[in-house]
């Protein structure tokens, strides 16, 4: 009997069934009957195309004919390969034709069946075909091409070509074997080979080029032998033989070559050279005219430089500073391809070159004391010390020795001939030649220079001290300061060089730069309680007269005699010594060395306010209207006894006196008359009577001695 569970089991089994057999059916029917999936030709060559389409019929209209589908994708096996596009179909976008196709090659070998798979709507659908592939019908088209070769190469260049092969024929070539072949150039491979190249495909190779020698070169690349699909050997020169060789050709430039050879070590002064040097005989082309070179040079060091003429290639080497010093000259020649250059070493040695004057002369003076100055100044090109020399010189001109001041005091108007040496340490001279022309000084009298102005001052007091500022040309006191004892009114001063010094007044034994006189009115020695003397001195002066700078003192003539004064160098110029000088009044006054002794002179004392008068007659200082506080000049007039000699040293011209040869003459006459009578009363002292007139007159030169008593 079957129970109510037994039919319930026995229909989920039967449900279960039935299922399957659904599923069955539908797998059974996974590819849809409107559609077919086909390769044509279904047998190919290797290296031939073919094509791999989905055809479905019927259409589903003309404008969507896959409308119940919307793609495929097909799956290719290695050895089969995609022409163009892609494996993926969009077939909702097919419009107006039944079918889709992709295009195929095959790459793999001869005769292996090849399945290509396909899916439609995703993996909805699936299928499959097949196809043969055979060995091709033909032979392969081989062609070689050269790129990358230069339009130009220098010789001794690499450049890197590219030679590429493809196989442009209907059959794969195998076994190839080819060749590389240069004209003018060397190449570092001539051979090469390929194990396989299908048709439509290609491959490259690089060689390295290296130009040799000038010209036309070139490069050509060949082929030897290769094999078919069927292994049939295929050689140059046979009638099947279908592979096209290439050569290019390009320009090898000649390098310019520069060789100095000869020009290896060049000696120049520091003060240039002119070297030049003819650059194209140093360079060699065989491919380029020489006169269309480009020449170029450059030094390692700064100081030394050139020139090149363009035209005619003339290298001047040139020197900027002095010194011992060298550098390398490095000059290159261009033919607009290549270039090539060469170095020389430029020796550049010190050439000591004279000095030279900066200078102008001084060509005009005054008949005075220090009348003419010209300080001579000059250069030296390596800073050398130069040395001034006078050559031609007019008596008592001097020339300081290491500064070139020259110093001279002209006696007589004139023109005289100058000639100044410079040297160097090297003994490096020039010379300046001029001629002076030397006036009469304007104005007159006992000095050399125009009347001295008088110096007025109003009042001076004990806590006031005056201070003048002496401007004379000729005078060489610059500043005089007075203090007083008491208070001073309307007090006048006049500053004067003496160029011969009153009769009674001796020369000091030193050796004098200026005599001078400082006349004081309405002021005393015994009014002044001190006095400072500011004075100079030419250096020229000094060295001309071997003095030294501390030999310098200021004396004062007072109580009949030259008094050195307290005097202190204060400094100097290239020009002056300076000094100052404290005085206790004012005369007389003499610059110049001390003294070896003092000199007293016997004549009748002379007081200063003697020497030098303490009023202004009116007939020889007139007094002009006072200007600004101070007299204008007025002249004064001196008797001259002294002249300077040739250095300019004053000379006083000693007056002769006869009295101490009247006086030497009767004292020796005396001598004789005594004698004589002595000698006389003598001889005559026995005879009585006998020239008692005569005995009288010997008798007052002569005692007669006593007579002796008788015992």
């Amino acid at each position: 009997m079957i129970t109510m569970s037994k039919m319930l089991k026995t229909w989920k089994i039967g449900l279960f069934v039935l299922n399957l057999i659904v599923l069955a059916s539908i797998v059974c029917a996974g590819w849809p009957s409107d559609l077919t999936f086909s390769v044509t030709p279904s047998s190919s060559t290797v290296g031939t195309s073919f094509i791999a389409k989905l055809v479905i019929s019927p259409s589903g209209g003309p404008v969507t004919p896959f409308k119940n589908y919307v793609d495929a994708n097909i799956s290719l096996p290695a050895g089969i390969v995609l022409m163009s596009g892609t494996d993926f179909a969009d077939l909702s976008a097919v419009s107006g034709i039944n079918e889709y196709q992709w295009y195929l090659n095959s790459t793999g070998s001869v005769g292996s069946p090849y399945q290509i798979n396909i899916s439609v709507n995703g993996t909805q659908f699936t299928n499959y075909t097949t196809v043969t592939i055979n060995a091709p019908v033909g032979t392969p088209q081989l062609v070689a091409s050269v790129s990358n070769i230069p339009d130009y190469s220098l010789i001794g260049s690499h450049n890197t070509v590219t030679v590429t092969i493809n196989n442009t024929g209907n059959d794969v070539a195998k076994n190839i074997t080819g060749f590389f072949s240069a004209q003018k150039a060397n190449i570092n491979a001539t051979s090469f080979s390929i194990a396989n190249l299908n048709n439509g495909s290609s491959t490259s190779f690089y060689v390295d080029v290296v130009a040799s020698s000038a010209g036309t070169g070139s490069l050509t690349a060949g082929f030897s032998s290769y094999k078919k699909s069927d292994d049939t050997l295929i050689s140059s020169g046979s009638a099947e033989f279908n592979a096209s060789g290439a050569t290019e050709s390009f320009i090898i430039n000649a390098n310019p070559v520069v060789e100095f050879g000869s020009v290896v070590h060049v000696d120049i002064g520091d003060n240039g050279y002119n070297s030049n040097y003819d650059l194209d005989n140093y360079v060699s082309d065989n491919d380029t005219a020489i006169a269309s070179l480009v020449w170029s040079c450059n030094s390692t060091n700064n100081n030394i430089t050139k020139t090149i003429n363009p035209s005619t290639h003339k290298l001047n080497i040139t020197t900027l500073v002095d010194g011992d010093y060298s550098g390398i000259m490095t000059c290159s020649a261009n033919d607009s391809h290549a270039s090539g250059s060469d170095s020389f070493t430029v020796h550049v040695h010190r050439v000591n070159d004279a000095p030279w004057f900066t200078s102008t002369a001084i060509t005009t003076g005054t008949a005075v004391w220090g009348g003419y100055s010209y300080d001579v100044n000059a250069a030296d090109p390596e800073g050398d010390n130069i040395t001034y020399l006078l050559n031609t010189y007019p008596t008592g001109m001097v020339i300081d020795s290491l500064t070139g001041l020259i110093s001279w005091s002209p006696r007589d108007v004139g023109s005289y001939n100058v000639d100044v040496n410079i040297s160097d340490t090297a003994n490096n001279s020039v010379n300046q030649s001029f001629t002076i022309v030397i006036v009469a000084p304007t104005g007159s009298g006992g000095s050399s220079s125009s009347a001295p102005k008088i110096y007025s001052v109003s009042s001076i007091t004990p806590d006031k001290p005056a201070v003048l500022f002496v401007s004379e040309s000729h005078v060489y006191i610059s500043e005089v300061s007075i203090n007083v004892l008491e208070e001073l009114s309307n007090v006048k001063f006049k500053f004067s060089e003496v160029s011969a010094l009153p009769s009674n007044i001796v020369k000091p034994n030193a050796k004098i730069f200026q005599y001078l006189s400082i006349y004081h009115e309405n002021i005393n020695d015994s009014q002044i309680k001190n006095a400072t003397i500011k004075f100079k001195v030419y250096k020229s002066w000094l060295s001309s007269q071997h003095v030294s700078e501390s030999d310098i003192i200021l004396k004062r003539f007072v109580d009949n005699k030259w008094v050195d004064l307290p005097t202190v160098n204060i400094g100097s110029d290239g020009v002056f010594v300076y000094y100052e000088a404290v005085t206790p009044g004012f005369s007389y006054f003499a610059i110049g060395t001390k003294e070896v002794a003092e000199q007293v002179i016997s004549t009748p004392a002379v007081k200063p306010s003697e020497a030098v008068n303490n009023t202004v007659p009116a007939e020889e200082n007139p007094v002009v209207k006072e200007k600004n506080g101070v007299v204008a000049p007025v002249e004064e007039k001196k008797e001259s006894v002294e002249e300077k000699n040739q250095e300019g040293v004053i000379v006083a011209k000693e007056k002769q006196s006869i009295v101490p040869l009247v006086i030497l003459i009767s004292s020796i006459v005396l001598l004789i008359v005594g004698i004589t009578a002595y000698v006389i009363k003598r001889k005559g002292s026995g005879k009585k009577g006998s020239g008692n007139g005569w005995n009288k007159f010997v008798g007052f030169f002569v005692e007669e001695e006593p007579k002796k008593k008788r015992k």
